[in-house]
């Protein structure tokens, strides 16, 4: 008769690693099997791009966003499906060092967002023309921004704000939406260095979410609007335990993304307030 395996409790970590381990050996053989049939091109769009954003439309139309440091510029960039030429042009002139977010709605046009030092830029096609906005002047924006648009046609932007109006320092991530022509910001998280890099996305209910990094912990935070109030929630938290419960909350969190219970688990970890608005 087979010996069953049992995993002592003392054991439990070490019997649980051995098995994750095998299962994501098991998806990169998989996963690899299926790259072999791949077949990369490459394709040239501009010079002197940095800060580069890609996005596919639902048609297979591949659009881009980038900046021209050298020429301070922000640029964007299409390709047809049934096409292999690329056009180009500028979305706005004399800016500063900045990088660029692009995202499209469900019409397939384009979204761009950009910190340019003291001002977040918004800019998209409306079908016939692009529109530039400014979003929350004053303060200084620098790093990143993201953005996001809902079935409904609806923009959230995120970024990082370093300085205030009076140029002290701030530090902290904040948000956006457009709301009947006027764009509505709010601080999200004001623990620590919140939000240099940041990411936003929205639901199939429209709901937008916003994961960002804590500097220079390191700590992974996620904020999601639940249509009344903002909740902040920690995804990793490496700067906030002892490192063997840092390791395996680490380690039940991996295990619960590898059964899909990951979103469901968030409210293991401590949950500080929710940001407030300034």
């Amino acid at each position: 008769m087979a010996k069953r395996l049992k995993c002592l409790p003392e054991h439990f970590i070490r019997c649980c690693v051995r098995t994750l381990l095998v299962l994501l050996l098991f998806s990169v053989a998989a996963g690899s099997a299926r790259a072999q049939g791949w077949s990369w091109s490459l394709e040239g769009v501009d010079y002197g791009a940095r800060f580069t954003s890609l996005a596919v439309d639902n048609r297979g139309n591949v659009h881009l966003s980038y900046t021209d440091n050298s020429a301070h510029v922000i640029k964007y960039a299409f390709r047809s499906v049934e096409s292999s030429r690329w056009y180009n042009l500028v979305i706005e002139k004399n800016v500063g060092s900045a990088t660029t977010h692009l995202a499209l709605d469900s019409g397939g046009n384009p979204h761009i967002c950009y910190p340019d030092w003291l001002d977040i830029k918004y800019a998209f096609w409306n079908g016939k023309r692009w529109i530039n906005q400014e979003i929350s002047p004053g303060g200084t924006k620098e790093y990143t921004c993201s953005l996001a648009i809902s079935s409904e046609g609806t923009p959230y932007v995120s970024w990082y704000q370093t300085h205030d109006d009076n140029r002290g320092n701030y530090f902290h991530l904040r948000t956006a939406v457009l709301q009947d022509g006027a764009w509505l910001a709010r601080t999200l998280d004001f623990d620590g260095e919140a939000g240099k890099w940041n990411s936003t996305v929205v639901d199939v209910q429209g709901r937008p979410f916003v994961s960002y990094s804590i500097f220079p912990t390191g700590e992974l935070k996620v904020a999601q609007f639940n249509g009344k109030e903002w909740q902040v929630s920690f995804i990793d938290s490496w700067g906030r335990f002892t490192s063997a419960t840092s390791a395996l909350r680490s380690f039940v969190m991996l295990c619960n993304w590898v059964t899909g219970g990951w979103s469901r688990r968030w409210t293991t970890s401590p949950r500080p307030e929710a940001g407030l608005d300034i």
